[in-house]
């Protein structure tokens, strides 16, 4: 246990670097990422999302390492001590996973059930998919009333128990089985997947450089899909990296780090690709196809693998539902993190359960909504003329806290206090890509966040049409 912290700490660096990879390898890799791709033009969106991950997410992804470490504390508290007057920016960071686990533990869920069920199809057992139809066996499903939500409780609580069992006791051990475990089973995948029959026309639209999509203001829909993209698969804003960072060793290369979880996360995305893209197209199915990608599409070729399907798609779920974990469990903390630091200041003890719990309660009210909603096929009422209660809480995290946050740290970092983290930086590291990490947050961060946020919500109100 960390004394001065009273909050706990990472063991090893290996520790916090497979927290910090499974923080960001998550649906936003195995499942956004695909779909994303599929809706942008393949190659273009690639393109665009790997020069948005060197020029803004791997500087932002530095900057809040560092920030945590220096500051020792969570969101709130990490941006109070640099500049009070960047304190709501604590609070964005702190409130945004708290929206995202409201339907993040729903798709838990959802990734739960095809488990169990392709689970029950290898075993022959009665509670598998057994050959059904895969759009109809969706929508019953999620339409089902009680039986999404109960999966999505039991995921909501595995998050929590494995946060409330603390830093090295449960985030870290989780982290360094599930992980290693996960990259193994996806390479398995990708090469089943890469084996099949019409696969080089899915490599192709991940590889093959076509810029069409390009045409007109298709450029700017792009960069708006790349730039959430990054942002909810490197976990930027939301808490977590603060938070992980503030449990590093001191003597741990932050820079090296940084840089190590940037490449891990987007090296599992493009595997993530090279997994979906060639069974979609192999099986002539939509690439764009949003949540149905995950749990149609991907369910339907595996229905026509025939006896070796089931094998194969209890585990691919087994691997979604690893990478849905480690970032659930990354959002948790996040926030209780920040929970954590309230207490000490008052000077209480901190209560790592109760917050947890208090953590847990708050976002199963919101994940209810989601579960009963059935992606708005219940007619249900939702705030901002969306179209599901996903949506609301998407738009509220992934479409205005999480850019809105990391274009305030930018302004932080490249305009207000350059030289804040600058000996934190040199702690551990020579500090080599000072000059390139200066510049990004200055010239490049600040003004390509700030359009990204408005085209992200351009994207949810659809006052321009791309």
């Amino acid at each position: 246990m960390n004394k001065e912290k009273g909050k706990g700490k990472f063991v090893s660096n290996f520790g916090f670097l497979m927290a910090s990879i499974g923080s960001a390898v998550g649906l936003g890799n195995l499942w956004g990422f695909p779909y994303k791709m599929g809706k942008n033009g393949g190659f273009a969106f690639l393109l665009v999302y790997l020069l948005l991950v060197v020029t803004v997410g791997f500087p932002l992804v530095m900057g809040e390492i560092a920030l945590g470490r220096r500051t020792g504390k969570g969101g709130i508290q990490a941006y109070k001590q640099i500049d009070s007057k960047f304190t709501f920016n604590g609070w964005f960071a702190v409130l945004a996973p708290v929206f995202l686990l409201c339907f993040y533990s729903v798709f838990g869920g959802y990734i739960l059930k095809y488990f169990i069920a392709n689970l029950g199809d290898l075993f022959n057992l009665s509670f598998g998919v057994g050959g059904a139809n895969s759009e109809a066996f969706f929508g019953n499903f999620i339409g089902a009333g009680l039986e999404p939500l109960i999966y999505t409780i039991i995921f909501h609580i595995a998050t929590i128990i494995i946060v409330s069992l603390g830093i090295s006791g449960g985030i870290e051990k989780f982290s360094a089985f599930a992980m290693p475990t996960l990259t193994v089973m996806l390479i398995i995948i990708v090469i089943r997947a890469c084996t099949l029959p019409g696969a080089m026309a899915g490599l192709e639209f991940v590889f093959k450089p076509d810029f069409t999509v390009f045409k007109g203001t298709g450029i700017l829909k792009v960069l708006g899909a790349a730039g959430s993209q990054m942002f909810f698969s490197l976990s930027l804003s939301s808490g977590a990296i603060i938070a992980f960072g503030s449990y590093l060793d001191k003597k741990a290369n932050i820079e090296k780090n940084a840089a190590i979880v940037t490449f891990s996360d987007t090296l599992i995305a493009i595997l993530a690709a090279m997994a979906v893209m060639p069974a979609v197209f192999a099986f002539n199915l939509e690439p764009s196809g949003g949540p149905g990608l995950l749990f149609v599409s991907i369910q339907a070729v595996f229905n026509d693998l025939g006896k070796t399907g089931p094998f194969f798609g209890t585990l691919f779920y087994l691997l979604v539902l690893f990478a849905a974990l480690t970032s659930s469990i990354a959002m948790a903390e996040g926030t209780i993190s920040a929970m954590l630091d309230a207490q000490i200041s008052r000077g209480k003890k901190p209560n790592r359960i109760l917050m947890s719990f208090i953590v847990m309660t708050l976002t199963l009210m919101g994940a209810i909504l989601v579960c009963i909603d059935a992606l708005g096929s219940k007619g249900l009422w939702h705030p901002f003329g969306l179209g599901t209660w996903l949506d609301v809480f998407d738009l509220l995290a992934e479409g205005i806290l999480m850019p809105v946050g990391g274009f305030f740290l930018a302004i932080l970092l490249g305009w207000v206090k350059p030289k804040v983290l600058d000996d934190e930086l040199r702690t551990g590291s020579d500090y080599k890509t000072e000059k390139f990490f200066k510049f990004c947050f200055k010239y490049l961060a600040t003004p390509i966040l700030f359009f990204i946020t408005l085209v992200q919500l351009n994207e949810f109100f659809g006052i321009i049409k791309f």
